[in-house]
């Protein structure tokens, strides 16, 4: 193995204990470059010594974080410079963290080249030969990034907004020993409250599989108590969390929801009484701890069920009958089946995202 093929490995603990990044203080960023390394031992991460000269444009969002630092971090493995153009609300913590760390590494610090919206436009109005554009952000602004990238002959590559999913089996939680009923709680918090569900993965919609709705009462009450002990501090404020409520206008509708929750609760459950046209667009937008959910009585109602929902990105499950219930309807291909993930895992790191494969980004 050449010295570079073994580049994280060998430098990225270092550089973490100089920048003072603690494990506990930034989990989800020591789990990045725990997956970098572990993509390294596979040699699914390979470097390139041969310098190419070619370009490639980032365009995070501003809640970006791990998937499109991972999308950059492949690109430099492919000798590409990468022009990370910064969003109108900042990188995001995570984001600049991660960047500063890959700018410490020697044969990344001068190819990593971090730009504001002004020096883009001054970037693309350029004669610069690009060679793909990556973006991330709501559906609707892929248009705005196609009108400004019109006259540049780069491939765009834009990841739109998704919505996380989760399935709990709710007659058969209450069944199990309070070592799992425990785990179950833990993970489904983490899904939802992971990045402040900041994230375009994190759970935004549960679907319950009960048959007493008193016991989805009971489940909710579970999990703000988990969640107001745990490590997710929320990042915005009570005044910021009812102001996205109120963008959300539909969703305070009481023809479509129901409020089964307290302000002083972590996360905010909404019961959702019928579907409604913009129920995608209002749980785009929610971070913070906003959850809607609806209940259904048997399997055999879940494929309506869903029919009636947004197409979601990522789906967990509380348990493996729903998966094997899942993998076998209709109205999921085989690609969707790659979306299916235990619960816990929404926030997983994989570098198939999308139906693209990120390690191939530069070829």
């Amino acid at each position: 193995m050449s010295h570079y093929n073994c580049l994280i490995s060998e430098n990225i603990d270092q550089i973490l204990s100089q920048e003072k990044i603690g494990a506990r203080e930034f989990p989800e960023i020591f789990a990045f470059f725990d997956y970098v390394k572990h993509l390294e031992k596979l040699s699914i991460l390979k470097f390139n010594l041969e310098d190419k000269n070619t370009n490639n444009i980032f365009i995070p969002a501003s809640n970006g974080g791990s998937i499109a630092a991972l999308a950059i971090l492949f690109s430099l493995s492919k000798s590409h410079n990468c022009f990370v153009r910064i969003p109108s609300n900042g990188l995001g913590q995570e984001m600049e963290i991660i960047l500063r760390v890959l700018k410490r590494i020697n044969l990344f610090n001068k190819k990593i080249f971090i730009i504001s919206n002004i020096e883009f436009t001054s970037l693309i109005q350029s004669k610069k030969a690009f060679q793909k554009i990556f973006a991330w952000g709501a559906n609707e602004t892929k248009s705005k990034i196609e009108a400004i990238t019109k006259n540049l002959s780069a491939e765009l590559i834009y990841f739109g907004s998704q919505i996380g999913l989760s399935i709990i089996d709710l007659n058969e939680f209450f069944g199990e020993k309070q070592v799992k009923q425990r785990r179950i709680l833990d993970n489904f918090t983490s899904d939802i409250l992971t990045f402040d569900q900041g994230g375009c993965t994190n759970t935004k919609f549960v679907i319950f599989l009960s048959k007493d709705s008193k016991k989805t009462k009971i489940f909710l009450d579970h999990v703000n108590s988990i969640a107001r002990k745990s490590r997710f501090e929320s990042t915005i404020s009570l005044q910021e969390k009812c102001g996205l409520l109120i963008n959300a206008s539909d969703f305070l509708n009481q023809l479509y929801t129901t409020k089964m929750f307290s302000l002083a609760d972590r996360i905010w459950f909404f019961r959702l009484n019928q579907s409604y046209p913009n129920l995608f667009s209002n749980l785009d937008q929610f971070k913070g701890g906003i959850v809607g959910f609806n209940e259904i009585t048997s399997l055999n109602q879940l494929e309506t069920n869903l029919s009636q929902l947004p197409n979601f990105g990522r789906i967990t499950f509380s348990s493996s009958n729903i998966k094997d219930y899942m993998s076998n309807l209709k109205i999921f291909d085989r690609a969707c089946h790659a979306k299916f993930l235990n619960i816990g895992s929404t926030n997983t790191l994989n570098y198939f995202w999308d139906g693209i494969d990120l390690s191939a980004v530069g070829e």
